[in-house]
């Protein structure tokens, strides 16, 4: 029986790889020059950070995670986001003992079990960003403006940005009650989840895909109706730094996200070229997380972006596959020798180098270095043993000269 890739899981081979590699490097340099440093978690956590973090009644620690017990009998999980995994870090390290705010970025791969649709993966990656230890709502506008400004430099197309305020602890329950007031008399005709998230979580109906509960959710009352005067205040502030920084925004009041730590802004980015699964990046702010894991009492804010996705919104991927600068090409065993030597003294001066190892004619070799994309060929055959010499020829102008070895490494040094 063939073995495959498990379900949900893919292989990113060449070119494809290349398109990686540009949005990693793009994103390594973006974040940096706002001062972010990237930090690296591990891929499994306690289980226990998730569901204490993320929310017990949210889909990702109901139905999604990957959960295994080690040989000792230890529940861990394969984590599903990695806000949390941030936060236990900072508590961990006690990073709130460092000056300033902690500004941080990741790149790696996310783990959940779900449905498979297009850009949708088991294993998929993100890149994400955290704030700790800032809550001006100047900081969210620039959180938003860096997240928009990435996106739109590796040239996702058609973006769109909204947002919205989901409260804070003072005035959630009281939209709450209110929610669950509206949608009291209709709740027998949502989905099963709904109907545990009106126990649990009725905040997080609005958040539903489902198209049986769309109708009853565009008449639940409005969150921003609901706000004390603090979050009111702190989400016209983000707006006017937007419109500062002149990022095109617009408010969409059932935008709740679907983890229980969020508070106050939160905010998505899509791409219209995407179709109905249109979300790019998602964030908000966690003003509550980290003391809710055991640390101070330190807010956050960040966002995460799905790279599977983003590709798929790209105008042109860039797939830039690096060439192969030279393609020597041994014709006998003495040559190998020598290929071997200058090889080696190519690639110590930071050239791209391959070597023919495999018997081919002449024709077939160079009809190989086309393909590879070399930009020079070195033909080492028995003349140029005899007499220390390499046959360099230029794939472009098919330009070739015949060059003393010695000679040859001194102009590598040059």
């Amino acid at each position: 029986m063939e073995i495959k890739a498990p379900k949900g899981t893919q292989d990113i081979v060449t070119p494809e790889i290349y398109g990686w590699h540009y949005i990693e490097q793009v994103a390594h340099a973006h974040f940096q020059s706002y001062n972010y440093h990237e930090i690296r978690t591990p891929v499994f956590e306690h289980l226990e950070l998730f569901q204490r973090g993320v929310g017990e009644s949210t889909d990702i620690v109901k139905k999604q995670m990957y959960v295994f017990s080690d040989l000792s009998g230890k529940e861990h999980v394969l984590r599903p986001e990695n806000t949390a995994s941030v936060c236990r870090a900072f508590i961990e390290h006690n990073l709130q003992l460092q000056p300033g705010s902690k500004r941080v970025y990741y790149i790696g791969p996310m783990f959940r079990y779900e449905k498979m649709q297009k850009g949708r993966f088991r294993q998929f990656h993100q890149i994400g960003i955290e704030v700790l230890g800032d809550e001006h709502p100047a900081v969210d506008a620039e959180v938003i403006q860096m997240g928009y400004s990435f996106l739109d430099k590796v040239k996702c197309a058609n973006l769109e940005v909204e947002m919205c305020s989901v409260g804070c602890p003072k005035c959630r329950p009281v939209y709450n009650e209110a929610l669950k007031k509206a949608l009291s008399e209709c709740v027998d005709k949502m989905c099963d989840d709904c109907k545990d998230r009106f126990i649990r979580n009725p905040l997080r109906i609005l958040d539903c895909k489902i198209e049986e509960c769309a109708p009853m959710i565009q008449k639940a009352p409005r969150i921003l109706d609901y706000l004390c005067e603090e979050c009111v205040m702190h989400f016209e502030k983000v707006k006017y730094y937007l419109e500062k920084l002149r990022v095109p925004f617009s408010i969409n009041p059932f935008l709740v996200r679907g983890l229980d730590y969020y508070t106050k802004t939160a905010f998505e980015i899509k791409s219209g070229s995407l179709g109905s699964q249109n979300s790019v990046l998602g964030g908000g702010r966690y003003d509550g997380l980290i003391a809710e894991l055991g640390g101070p009492s330190v807010c956050g804010i960040g966002f995460a972006i799905g790279m599977e996705r983003m590709l798929l919104s790209m105008e042109n991927p860039h797939y830039n596959q690096p060439g192969i600068d030279y393609f020597i090409i041994p014709l006998n065993e003495d040559a190998i020798i020598i290929s071997l030597e200058i090889a080696k003294e190519i690639r110590l001066k930071n050239y791209i180098c391959e070597v023919l190892y495999q018997p081919a004619s002449m024709k077939s070799a160079m009809r190989l270095a086309h393909k590879l994309n070399a930009k020079r060929c070195i033909v080492i055959g028995e003349n140029e043993v005899t007499h220390n010499l390499l046959a360099v020829k230029d794939m472009q102008t098919g330009e070739q000269i015949a060059i003393a070895k010695n000679e040859f490494i001194q102009r590598l040094e040059r």
